[in-house]
C-alpha cells in the first residue's frame, strides 16, 4: 500500500470527463463528491473537488493540488468512457505523486476486483461512500492497515483484499451538502421546457424494481430509502434563493414509490411557494398509478421522465418490468388530461425481440402521440449488459463476451458492439430508430432557441424523421450514418 508523505488534512476528489459534456445540455453536479465531502467537511477535512468538465488547465490544477500532499486522491466513475478519463488521471498522479489513489462509484463498486488489477489505483471504495470513504481517509492519516474498514477492496502487495460490506446508512445522518466546494453557476441550466435555471435535488435512494437491466438490485438490493421531507424542502429553499433558480429537478431512483410521502413534498411545495416549477426522472407506471396528478399540478409539478421501455407485453415480461400495457395506456390518459408533460424512455435491441416486438413498440409510440401530443420522447437506448446487472449474465448467454480488464470497458460500444444476439438487420434498424427518436416529437427545438444554423438543421432533421417513422423506413438513414460519425469523431478528439 502506497502512504502519501501529507502533512496536512487535504483531501482531492475528482470528477472524470464522461465523454460528450456540454454546459447547459447536461452537466450535473458531481453530486457522488459532494456527498463524500460533506461528512469529510464535518469532520475537519480540507476538501477539494476538481471536476474536469469544466475545469480549464484541469492537468495544471491537478499538478498543483499535489503539491498540497493530499491524504488521498479519490476518482468516481460509471461505465463507459468516463472511465478512460478516470485512467488517465490516475496516471498522471502517479507519475506525479506517491498518493494512495481510490476509486468509486458504480463500475468501481461492481468490477473491485478488476479494477484493482489497474496498476495506477490502489484502493476501491464500494458501494455508498460516505462513511466508508471518511473511516478510509482517518485510517491514511494515521497510517493504519485497511483490513477493518467496511466497504473497501485494496491492495495488500499483490494480494487484493476485499473487506466485508458497509451496512446501509439512514440517508438522514448525512450532513449538508457543501455546495461551496464547486462552482454552481457551472451545473445550473434548463432541465424543464421553458425555465432556465434549475438545479438538481437528491431526495432518496434505491428502487424496489426488479429490472434485468438496472445495477440497482445489486448496488441498493432492491431497497427504497428516503430522506426527510422537511429536510428537502429546506434544501430546495436554500437552492432557490442562493442561486436564483426557477424550477428544480428531482434526480432519484424512484422518487414516487411512497405516494403517501410524495404527496406530502407537494402538498409543502404548494403551500410555501417555493419555486415555479420542477420536475422527476425515474419514474415508474406502476408508482404512478397510487399518485393524485391534480395535488401534482398544484405543486409546479411539469414533467415527468417515465420509464416504458417497450410497447410488448411479451417483453416487458422478459424485463421484468412489472407492468402491463393497459397500465401504461391509463398513465398515458392520465398525463393527457393533465397538464403534466411526460418524457417517455423506451429501449431496444432484447434477446427475445424481433420486428413484431419493436412493431408493438413503435405502435405505442404512435398511440402517445395521438392521445397526448404534448408529450416527449427520449431517445431510444439499447439494453446493455451492465456489471450487476441480471441481464449481464443473460447476455453472456447469448455469446456476450465482458472486457477481460478496466481499459476495455471504457472503449465499448454497445450499438455496435458485444451484441451478437442482435442481427446485423436488427443492429443497423436499432441504431436509425435511436437517432431518428431525437426528432419525431419535435420537442428538442426547445433547446436549440436563439441558435439559428442549429434550428435549420433540426427542422431538416424532423422532417425526415417524421417521413421515415410515417412510412417504417429505417434501414437507410444516410443522415443518421453522418450523425453518428460525428459524434464518435468528437468522443476520439476527447479521448
Amino acid at each position: 500500500m502506497i502512504i502519501s508523505d501529507y502533512k496536512s488534512k487535504d483531501v482531492l476528489l475528482i470528477f472524470p470527463q464522461t465523454g460528450i459534456d456540454l454546459k447547459g445540455v447536461n452537466l450535473q453536479m458531481p453530486m457522488g463528491l459532494m456527498c463524500l465531502a460533506a461528512v469529510l467537511v464535518e469532520k475537519g477535512y480540507k476538501v477539494t473537488i476538481l471536476d474536469q468538465r469544466v475545469t480549464r488547465d484541469f492537468f495544471k490544477k491537478l499538478k498543483q493540488a499535489l503539491k498540497n500532499r493530499p491524504i488521498c486522491v479519490g476518482l468516481t466513475s460509471m461505465t463507459g468512457s468516463q472511465i478512460l478519463y478516470g485512467i488517465k488521471i490516475s496516471t498522471f498522479i502517479r507519475k506525479n505523486s506517491g498518493i494512495p489513489i481510490v476509486w468509486g462509484g458504480t463500475h468501481p463498486t461492481l468490477t473491485a476486483e478488476q479494477t484493482l488489477r489497474n496498476k495506477n489505483i490502489d484502493i476501491v471504495v464500494r458501494g455508498e461512500g460516505e462513511i466508508t470513504f471518511w473511516e478510509l481517509v482517518d485510517t491514511l492519516f494515521i497510517k493504519k492497515s485497511l483490513e477493518d474498514i467496511k466497504g473497501v477492496s485494496w491492495k495488500a502487495g499483490e494480494k487484493i483484499c476485499h473487506n466485508p460490506e458497509r451496512e446501509v446508512m439512514d440517508l438522514n445522518t448525512l450532513p449538508p451538502i457543501p455546495y461551496h466546494l464547486v462552482d454552481m453557476e457551472e451545473y445550473v441550466y434548463s432541465q424543464i421546457p421553458g425555465r432556465k435555471r434549475s438545479l438538481d435535488v437528491y431526495t432518496s435512494r434505491g428502487c424496489p424494481g426488479s429490472c434485468i437491466f438496472c445495477y440497482n438490485r445489486s448496488l441498493h438490493k432492491s431497497r427504497f430509502r428516503a430522506r426527510n421531507i422537511d429536510a428537502v424542502i429546506k434544501e430546495i429553499e436554500f437552492l432557490v434563493k442562493e442561486f436564483n433558480l426557477d424550477s428544480v429537478f428531482i434526480n432519484d431512483d424512484n422518487f414516487f414509490v411512497d405516494a403517501q410521502r410524495s404527496h406530502y413534498f407537494c402538498e409543502c411545495l404548494t403551500e410555501k411557494k417555493i419555486v415555479p416549477e420542477w420536475g422527476c426522472q425515474g419514474v415508474r407506471v406502476d408508482s404512478l398509478e397510487k399518485i393524485d396528478f391534480d395535488i401534482l399540478e398544484k405543486s409546479g409539478c411539469s414533467n415527468l421522465y417515465v420509464g416504458i421501455e417497450s410497447g410488448s407485453e411479451k417483453i416487458l415480461k422478459y424485463i421484468k418490468k412489472q407492468i402491463s400495457i393497459k397500465q401504461i395506456k391509463n398513465i398515458i390518459d392520465r398525463f393527457a388530461g393533465s397538464r403534466i408533460i411526460a418524457h417517455y424512455n423506451f429501449m431496444v435491441g432484447y434477446p427475445i425481440e424481433g420486428i413484431e416486438e419493436l412493431s408493438e413498440t413503435m405502435d405505442l409510440v404512435d398511440h402517445i402521440m395521438k392521445v397526448d401530443p404534448k408529450a416527449h420522447f427520449s431517445s431510444f437506448h439499447s439494453i446493455t449488459p451492465y456489471p450487476g446487472t441480471e441481464f449481464y449474465d443473460i447476455a453472456k448467454g447469448y455469446g456476450f463476451i465482458p472486457p477481460s480488464t478496466l481499459e476495455g470497458w471504457a472503449n465499448i460500444r454497445w450499438e455496435t458492439e458485444n451484441t451478437p444476439w442482435v442481427s446485423s438487420r436488427m443492429r443497423t434498424i436499432n441504431s436509425n430508430i435511436t437517432w431518428l427518436t431525437y426528432f419525431i416529437d419535435g420537442k428538442v427545438l426547445y433547446k436549440t432557441k436563439d441558435r439559428s444554423l442549429s434550428m435549420m438543421i433540426i427542422k431538416v432533421l424532423m422532417a425526415l424523421a417524421r417521413l421515415r417513422w410515417k412510412h417504417r423506413i429505417f434501414e437507410f438513414c444516410p443522415e443518421c450514418y453522418v450523425a453518428n460519425k460525428l459524434i464518435n469523431y468528437k468522443i476520439n478528439m476527447r479521448k
